[in-house]
């Protein structure tokens, strides 16, 4: 059975501060669920004018998933989109940076 939106995690901040009691916080599991990390590319690409250096470390995180069982499969994927639909090879170059072949 399918669950929709619940309440599964408890949220602490790292530096033992309080968290603002009126906040609302959605956890997503990167490793393990592709809409996870089509959701995280997605805020990756909309924060990048605002703070590029936090796009690219989520850019960065999102390929050493790519090294997972599921990111294994989803890699699999998004180079056959690529093949089929990028051959000018604008997908890769939106990852990387075109001097140094280094992920931006």
């Amino acid at each position: 059975m399918q669950q929709g939106l619940i309440g599964k995690y408890d949220i602490l901040k790292t530096n033992g501060t309080p968290v603002d009691p009126d906040a609302q916080y959605f956890v997503l599991r990167i490793d393990t669920d592709v809409h996870a990390r089509l959701a995280l590319r997605a805020y990756a690409r909309s924060v990048f004018s605002d703070n590029p250096t936090l796009a690219r470390d989520i850019r960065r995180w999102l390929l050493e998933t790519m090294r997972t069982k599921a990111g294994q499969e989803e890699l699999s994927i998004i180079i056959d989109a690529w093949l089929l639909r990028q051959p000018d090879g604008s997908f890769w170059g939106s990852l990387l940076d075109p001097t140094t072949r280094e992920v931006k």
